[in-house]
């Protein structure tokens, strides 16, 4: 077998989650009902971060599902924005795939925005 098959075949078996649905034996406990009533109950921005398997994805589905507000979720990664069916933050704000240098930051004077300015 040559390194290209080996590494196809190696390539076809890696299964990525890409998907987050609500576990039919998902526990509504007491922590998750405190995020979910602090997520639903501010009108601030809120960072989600914690170990793999103790249910990000799950919450931003379970609030999705359950709110009214427009929301938007971003995530670091593709695999990540999949898997929440959200964006990338580079994609969400049109970022550049390349390092950002001060001279590219711009300050409006009329409104005091801060600007991306590249080409």
């Amino acid at each position: 077998m040559t390194t290209a098959k080996r590494k196809r075949k190696h390539i076809s078996k890696i299964n990525l989650a890409t998907s987050t649905d609500i576990p039919t034996d998902f526990d509504f406990n007491e922590e998750f009902k405190a995020a979910f009533s602090l997520m639903e109950n501010t009108n601030e921005h809120i960072f989600i971060t914690g170990k793999a398997g103790t249910g990000k994805s799950t919450l931003l589905q379970y609030f999705r599902l359950h709110t009214e507000k427009k929301i938007v979720v971003l995530a670091p990664t593709g695999v990540a924005a999949i898997k929440v069916h959200g964006q990338t933050i580079h994609s969400f704000f049109h970022l550049p795939p390349r390092f950002i240098k001060k001279e590219h930051v711009k300050r409006r004077r009329s409104s005091g925005d801060t600007i991306l300015n590249y080409q």
